[in-house]
Parts: C-alpha cells; sequence; structure tokens
C-alpha cells in the first residue's frame, strides 16, 4: 500500500513538473513592430511618438541615440485590429528634424525582451500642426 501511494505522489509531482515547464517555455515572447507614429503637439513644442507592441509588460525609449536616460513608455489604448496588440507613447521636444530614430525596447515580467530599432518620421512637413 505504502508503495502504491509512493508511486502515485511521484507521478502527480511529474506531471506538475512537466506541465509547468511547457507552460513556462510556451509563452508567447514580446513582440514590438516596426510601426510608429510621430504627430506634433497643438502647441508645437513637443512630438507624440506611439510604439505598438504585444505581450510586453513595459516599453522603453530612446530618441535619436542620445546619451540621456531612456523614456518610459505609458500604455494609452488597443489597436493593430486582428494582431490585438497595445499602443504606447512618450511626448519628446521637437528637433528641427522631422525624422526620429528609435531604439526600442519591450520586456516581460520574465526578462525576455524585443530590442527594434526603427526611424519615424512626422506626417507633416514644413513643421505644421
Amino acid at each position: 500500500m505504502k508503495r502504491v501511494f509512493a508511486v502515485l505522489i511521484a507521478g502527480l509531482m511529474l506531471t506538475g513538473a512537466l506541465s509547468a515547464s511547457v507552460s513556462a517555455s510556451g509563452a508567447n515572447p514580446p513582440v514590438v513592430y516596426k510601426t510608429a507614429r510621430a504627430i506634433p503637439t497643438k502647441s508645437g513644442d513637443f512630438v507624440r511618438i506611439s510604439v505598438y507592441a504585444k505581450h510586453v509588460r513595459s516599453v522603453s525609449i530612446r530618441v535619436d541615440q542620445k546619451p540621456g536616460p531612456r523614456h518610459k513608455a505609458k500604455r494609452y489604448g488597443t489597436g493593430c485590429g486582428k494582431k490585438n496588440c497595445s499602443k504606447w507613447r512618450i511626448y519628446v521636444p521637437r528637433t528641427g528634424n522631422e525624422c526620429y530614430e528609435l531604439g526600442i525596447i519591450g520586456s516581460q515580467d520574465n526578462g525576455r525582451r524585443a530590442i527594434v530599432r526603427h526611424t519615424v518620421c512626422e506626417p507633416f512637413r514644413g513643421g505644421e500642426v
């Protein structure tokens, strides 16, 4: 009787360990899409940069490879149609350029990351708002 009980417990523990490892390895990896928007604000002093990502908890963005700190983006909605991603945004001061070089990092809680470099340009030329 004791042997049957011991084998039963060992089998349950093995099943639990296998299912935990399968679910951890099968988790969706973070995705940052190479699609972004840069829209000037009404004041014309700042530009709102929107980034699209999926399966991430946080997004940090470095603009124009400046040596300063990264900007931590805020989630503000969902989008992407059938892809069902989340939208993230930051506000940065406008420069003389109409295009911005972005270094984007999307992170999950378990330490997995998605790193993307992307150039985004304002849709309005000549500083129009």
